[in-house]
């Protein structure tokens, strides 16, 4: 990724926002210099360069009177505001899963890091590193990447997941106490790499919200966001992204127009002029999802029905039967 492309999904950004209108501050002047506005930083298929977001992460600090802004989004940290990256994390079965299916779809949440795991005899490390040299901005990078790993797997699992320690590359800062608090565990700065290090038996503690089905389809959904990413957006490929960020409680036409940033019915010409419509879009992501469920589980149909957005059972099956010309049932049963 060059540090001008735009592929970045906004996800942790909107979180900063939150946090500074937390604070009683004007989110606005964080977008000064950066090419954007808040209303398109909210979109869901807006991207950031590198560049752009180093350029609002420095603005944020200069607002704030907070020099751990880092821990401070960190700690307001939800699997949701990862997007489906944060579903795919959260369904895993272990805490080593998780971390390995972290690192491998990272490119599907606001990815501002490079990290990889380390597994020794008697203790294992994640390590976390800035994509370009940002300068005095590492302080933040690190305290959101690593401070947010802790932060939901205090949430989710709690002590039997602490940290043996965490090492930081950068000096330590005045508010070093804060860390402390946070990691709830030594932490040590100066040294070589920013890492988080755990003894080796915590790599295999289940995590509570494991659903063997929602991880696959999570994953598969993530594969297709970042193959989106790398290639050239078309206004279809944007509201397909858009609608595989929420599946099962899909956007109106009017709610993707407005993230969007256009009317309805420009939408409509949009997509009319690739060959396509709204409802063909919706379709084919239903489609695809239910066709996944269908081989990939046990679940009834009227269950699938519902995760794809069928309130009745008996329209899931005509519409499946449209879509592929088999009943769902018949297509199971290959």
């Amino acid at each position: 990724m060059a540090i001008d492309t735009r592929c970045i999904p906004t996800y942790m950004f909107n979180v900063v926002v939150k946090v500074l209108r937390a604070g009683g501050l004007d989110p606005e002047p964080m977008m000064e210099s950066s090419g954007l506005t808040l209303v398109e930083l909210s979109r869901q298929d807006t991207r950031l360069s590198f560049a752009q977001s180093q350029c609002l992460i420095g603005n944020a600090l200069a607002l704030t009177s907070d020099p751990g802004l880092g821990l401070s989004v960190a700690n307001q940290m939800n699997f949701t505001d990862w997007g489906m990256f944060g579903y795919a994390v959260a369904s895993c079965a272990t805490l080593e899963e998780a971390l390995g299916i972290g690192l491998r779809y990272s490119g599907a949440a606001t990815r501002l890091t490079e990290n990889s795991l380390q597994v020794s005899d008697n203790y294992f490390a994640l390590t976390s590193d800035t994509l370009y040299p940002v300068g005095d901005l590492l302080p933040f990078f690190i305290e959101e990447d690593l401070g947010g790993v802790i932060h939901l797997l205090q949430t989710y699992i709690g002590d039997p997941v602490r940290p043996r320690e965490v090492h930081f590359s950068y000096q330590a800062p005045r508010y070093k106490d804060r860390y402390r608090a946070h990691f709830r565990c030594p932490v040590k700065f100066d040294r070589p790499v920013n890492q988080i290090v755990w003894d080796i038996n915590a790599i295999h503690q289940p995590l509570p919200g494991h659903n063997p089905v929602a991880s696959q389809q999570a994953i598969n959904l993530c594969e297709e966001l970042i193959r989106d990413q790398n290639s050239e957006h078309g206004v279809v490929d944007k509201v397909r992204s858009r609608l595989l960020q929420t599946p099962g409680e899909f956007a109106s036409i009017n709610t993707v127009a407005e993230e969007m940033g256009m009317s309805e019915s420009t939408l409509r010409r949009a997509l009319k002029a690739e060959g396509s419509s709204f409802q063909s879009v919706l379709d084919s992501v239903r489609e695809k999802m239910a066709k996944q469920y269908l081989a990939t589980s046990d679940l009834l149909l009227e269950d699938i029905a519902y995760l794809v957005g069928f309130s009745d059972v008996s329209n899931f099956r005509r519409a499946f039967k449209k879509w592929t010309g088999k009943p769902p049932l018949a297509f199971r049963k290959r």
